[in-house]
């Protein structure tokens, strides 16, 4: 028996699957979303700012958005997993649920990578504003891209 037959034969996978209850995987999709949501809208903000939208807003505060995403990404992170659960043997051999995951390693990597540039721990920015481009011009292609890879993956 492979892992992802394993996985998928647990109560909870079962449970996740075949539930007629709101809180099986209607729940855990919509805490996905919501939190796919939190992470890619708050950074679409912020790299839109960085672009020049909205440049009345100071950007100082928007440094107060990255807690934030990082929760948006840990109830993502958490009820993917769930969601990975339900149909791991139809998920895991998906290239596209691996594009995905890695388009999302790439999103937060350049997430990292803007916070140093725009926000440094020292008093000086390291980064020069053609780069604090390409990083925002980089997280809505990235995230962009996630949210499309992951809904083409409800279409085998």
């Amino acid at each position: 028996m492979t892992f992802t037959v394993w996985l998928e034969s647990t109560g909870l996978s079962t449970w996740l699957r075949s539930s007629t209850s709101l809180w099986a995987f209607p729940f855990v999709l919509s805490l996905h979303t919501f939190g796919m949501a939190i992470l890619a809208g708050l950074n679409s903000a912020l790299a839109l700012r960085l672009l020049g939208v909205a440049p009345r807003v100071p950007i100082k505060p928007l440094a107060a958005l990255f807690p934030i995403m990082w929760g948006g990404f840990s109830l993502s992170a958490a009820s993917g997993l769930l969601l990975f659960i339900a149909a791991a043997t139809m998920k895991a051999p998906q290239v596209l649920f691996w594009i995905k995951l890695g388009l999302v390693a790439c999103g937060m990597v350049n997430l990292h990578f803007l916070r140093r540039a725009v926000f440094p721990a020292a008093a000086s920015p390291i980064a020069t504003p053609g780069r604090v481009k390409a990083l925002a011009i980089a997280s809505l292609v990235v995230w962009t891209a996630t949210i499309t890879a992951g809904r083409f993956m409800a279409y085998p």
